[in-house]
């Protein structure tokens, strides 16, 4: 045991200060100590280490925003780090000193903080335009709806992007970026809770539309089957035309289908084709029940 703790006490020696005691993050920059079985193995480790300090400034400042709304942490917060920790690519960097022993590389890396926030806001500036020119403009709220969904991948990320430049440049005023965007999401979720759908089908696709209003009853949807006379925020139309044949004493049905969303007003929003084959021993209705639930499965996923 002497003779072990011996070697481990000579090993740690030989190694340089900086291995034992990794320099403290300035103002300039953030650095990180790797160490792997090879230099591009500590390199990496040492590019982890500098990506786990933000993930935890990240991970402590989302959660006391989240706090002071709800006072817990939910599964938006968490989706949110893990996005932000995505967001982050650390490319410019710079070795700054390499060591070695026996059987083990270690590295010390610098990534510079005033470059990494310019880079990161370069980003956002692209995002930020990207979504001004998909949302801007007045709309019917369901165009509006399906654009800010459209969009909402681009919002969180835009909002992970705050949170890395947040807890790389402590003195960066970010709220009324951070405001803008989340009362995008709050729109969004306003519009969803509002919307009314109608549903219209024909004889060939009455089973489908059993499947897809269910489908968006189960996500909150409001959602019936269309009424004359009565107002929708939009109506679904889902259309069909099959062919039919017999194939070794089987009916075979071939469905093509059309789903048409349009708005209250009756502007057309959003188009979709699908298409499935089925058979069926006992008739061609029971065929084509088959291929509209072979439809709704495509929907579903």
């Amino acid at each position: 045991v002497m003779l072990a703790s011996g070697c481990a006490g000579s090993s740690e020696r030989s190694l340089p200060r900086w291995v034992m005691n990794p320099p403290s993050d300035d103002a300039d920059a953030i650095r990180g100590v790797g160490e792997g079985e090879s230099i591009e193995d500590a390199r990496n480790n040492a590019l982890g280490v500098i990506a786990g300090k933000l993930r935890t400034r990240v991970q402590a400042e989302v959660q006391t925003e989240r706090t002071l709304e709800d006072g817990k942490e939910s599964s938006f917060t968490r989706n949110r780090v893990q996005t932000t920790t995505e967001a982050l690519r650390l490319s410019d960097y710079e070795v700054l000193k390499t060591a070695t022993t026996k059987n083990r590389r270690f590295v010390l890396i610098e990534v510079d903080r005033p470059n990494l926030v310019r880079s990161l806001r370069s980003e956002l500036k692209t995002l930020d335009e990207e979504l001004q020119g998909t949302l801007s403009g007045g709309e019917a709220s369901l165009k509006r709806l399906t654009r800010l969904n459209r969009s909402e991948e681009r919002i969180r990320k835009a909002l992970a992007l705050l949170s890395l430049i947040a807890s790389i440049d402590g003195s960066a005023d970010l709220s009324s970026k951070r405001g803008k965007y989340n009362d995008l999401l709050a729109e969004r979720e306003q519009l969803f809770q509002s919307l009314r759908i109608g549903i219209q089908t024909d004889a060939e696709t009455a089973v489908l539309g059993d499947r897809i209003t269910t489908l968006l009853l189960d996500e909150g949807i409001h959602v019936e089957s269309a009424s004359p006379g009565k107002n929708y925020n939009g109506i679904l139309r889902i259309t069909g035309e099959s062919k039919r044949a017999d194939m070794f004493d089987e009916k075979h049905v071939r469905l093509k289908v059309r789903l048409n969303l349009s708005s209250g007003e009756g502007e057309s929003v959003t188009n979709a084709r699908y298409q499935a084959a089925a058979s069926s021993l006992s008739s061609y209705a029971s065929a084509r029940a088959s291929a509209n639930r072979l439809v709704a499965e495509k929907i579903e996923k």
